[in-house]
């Protein structure tokens, strides 16, 4: 929604079109009196950076920060695949990732998570022992991520989209023992790895899903 202008001698009259059934009154007021705000502001100062323009009023941007500051406690003991696990305990059922064409519950990611984990400990993956991922954003690349977690590892991050030479660097720097990959990255990973003179075992996370599915879907210890 953006406000129709017109001139004449005294200024300038702007008029906001909005559809009532979609928005509140005060809603569009307060876009009116921010967009007037910075109006204002470049008005006054032309040159003026974008990140230094106040778009609320001073006692909004306080009332604002105050209703939204809460404190929580966090057990420090835990990992964040334990908390993960906690809550798919709590509500199995509840949606974790959404896509276009599909929906994972907290409990399925959990349980996938677990089966792949324990596949992972089967090639000597334990505590403090590298992974690297290099998968495209699929719900598969949240199940290795887990995974790895649960096996005790630390994952190494090799976004698909990086640079060869940058993919080699990592892969070179870290030797990781074991790579999760996906069908879209296989070339990639397969590419810096020559490049970086490291082969590790390489899982493709979805297209060797059978030789792990049978894993035990329990919590690891």
């Amino acid at each position: 929604m953006l406000p129709r202008g017109q001139t004449h001698p005294d200024g300038i009259t702007l008029l906001w079109n909005f559809a009532t059934d979609l928005f509140e009154t005060a809603t569009i007021e307060r876009l009116r009196d921010s967009y007037l705000r910075v109006l204002a502001q470049c008005l006054v100062d032309p040159d003026r950076r974008l990140e230094t323009i106040e778009t609320m009023a001073p006692e909004e941007r306080e009332r604002l920060l105050e209703g939204g500051y809460r404190e929580a406690p966090f057990d420090a003991t835990h990992c964040l695949h334990q908390a993960f696990e906690a809550h798919a305990a709590r509500a199995p059922e509840a949606s974790a990732i959404a896509t276009h064409d599909a929906t994972l519950s907290y409990g399925a990611l959990n349980a996938d998570a677990n089966r792949l984990a324990r596949h992972l400990r089967g090639y000597g993956v334990a505590p403090d022992g590298l992974v690297a991922i290099c998968m495209q954003r699929t719900p598969a690349l949240f199940e290795a991520v887990l995974a790895v977690l649960k096996a005790g590892g630390a994952y190494v991050p090799l976004d698909p989209n990086y640079p060869q030479e940058r993919l080699a660097q990592m892969l070179a720097d870290a030797r990781p023992s074991v790579v999760l990959t996906d069908a879209a990255s296989t070339e990639v990973l397969n590419a810096a790895m020559t490049r970086a003179e490291h082969m590790a075992k390489t899982i493709d996370v979805g297209g060797e899903r059978e030789a792990w599915s049978s894993q035990s879907a329990e919590n690891l210890s």
